[in-house]
């Protein structure tokens, strides 16, 4: 018993930090897509409010 709590206690902080390191990268990712998405829409929401004729001369 005591064995299978040192191999615990031993191997724990390797997947702590693996798992930290996912876990930041991913809140970084995350972060980088909402803002791309947020400019997108915002965007999209002038297009949709202003007169169609400029949005379409926007796209040109």
């Amino acid at each position: 018993m005591i064995i299978k709590f040192f191999a615990v206690v031993l191997f724990t902080p390797v997947f702590f930090f693996a798992g930290l390191f996912v876990g930041i990268t991913g809140a970084v990712c995350g972060q980088i897509y909402i803002a791309s998405q947020l400019s997108v829409k915002r965007s999209a929401l002038i297009c949709y409010v202003s007169d169609a004729d400029l949005c379409r001369l926007k796209e040109r």
